[in-house]
């Protein structure tokens, strides 16, 4: 399933390897469970099972039926966007797999991780517009965007800091020469690469 877009392309700074073409990505992500999608996921940004003492169905049933009642009690006119997102692309938002994310980056707190899951919305549809409704991809970035990553300008590290969270390097002497770099082109290459 696999296409290279850069059969192994050696610099002396990176190597890229082969990478999976969107569309067969769509195609084998539809086929699987949420804790395929979780276990794939893990595996891919190497993290531990990050509900190690909530790891029976019936646990992580509760903690997300405890979003559900957390995200009920904020107010519509602060969740317009996770209320767009729920009538757009209920398959982006209302899997438990995609739940589960938002309640492990709030550390099992629902409370928080219904605000998280609002927040991420409200800024996904600010950046993206209506493309937010689609799984996101590469081509919804613009050329600009697509050479930030390509580049290397921003790189998302393998590695996390002591609480978990994903780092970033931002490597200025990557781009070109005059190069101008947008704030709101970084936030949209930042978040996708997210």
């Amino acid at each position: 399933n696999f296409q290279s877009t850069a059969a192994f392309d050696w610099d002396m700074h990176s190597l890229r390897g082969p990478r999976l073409e969107q569309d067969a990505f769509d195609a084998e992500v539809k086929g699987q469970t949420a804790l395929e999608q979780q276990a794939a996921h893990e595996d891919l940004h190497g993290t531990a099972p990050a509900i190690q003492s909530h790891n029976n169905n019936q646990d992580q049933e509760e903690l997300l039926g405890r979003v559900e009642i957390e995200l009920s009690s904020i107010p519509d006119e602060e969740k317009i966007g996770f209320l767009l997102a729920v009538e757009n692309c209920p398959h982006l938002v209302e899997s438990g797999y995609e739940r589960l994310k938002f309640l492990r980056a709030a550390k099992l707190d629902p409370k928080a991780a219904a605000q998280r899951l609002v927040g991420y919305w409200n800024i996904r549809i600010d950046l993206f517009g209506d493309d937010a409704f689609e799984r996101l991809s590469v081509s919804h970035l613009n050329a600009d965007e697509q050479a930030l990553i390509e580049h290397d300008y921003l790189q998302l590290l393998s590695i996390r800091d002591r609480s978990g969270r994903a780092l970033f390097l931002v490597d200025r002497s990557r781009l070109y020469a005059g190069t101008q770099v947008k704030r709101r082109m970084t936030l949209r290459t930042t978040f996708f690469l997210v």
